[in-house]
């Protein structure tokens, strides 16, 4: 008899498709980043645009450390909920 997939096994997958598109989003942020600090210099920025690569990555570097903050709050409290205890014991 076939074994049914658990819920665990369901949060593993959504967790594996939201890491792939997060990572997917980086890079395209990073691209743009790319892309645009290549820019020659106009009349409002006289240095060019060289320094707006920082920029996307701050912005990727912080989507990664909020989505994975967020994502490892949800699955600690999914398995906290699963969780039973048995004795006082088990507790501590």
């Amino acid at each position: 008899m076939a074994r049914r997939p658990s819920c665990e096994s369901f949060v593993h997958f959504l967790n594996e498709a939201i890491h792939s598109s997060t990572d997917t989003v980086n890079q395209i942020l990073l691209l743009i980043g790319n892309k645009r600090s290549r820019a020659r210099a106009d009349a409002s920025h006289a240095f060019g645009y060289g320094m707006e690569v920082y920029f996307w990555s701050f912005v990727v570097a912080l989507m990664v450390f909020v989505l994975g903050g967020m994502l490892s709050i949800y699955e600690v409290e999914f398995f906290i909920d699963k969780a039973p205890v048995g004795s006082a014991a088990a507790a501590r």
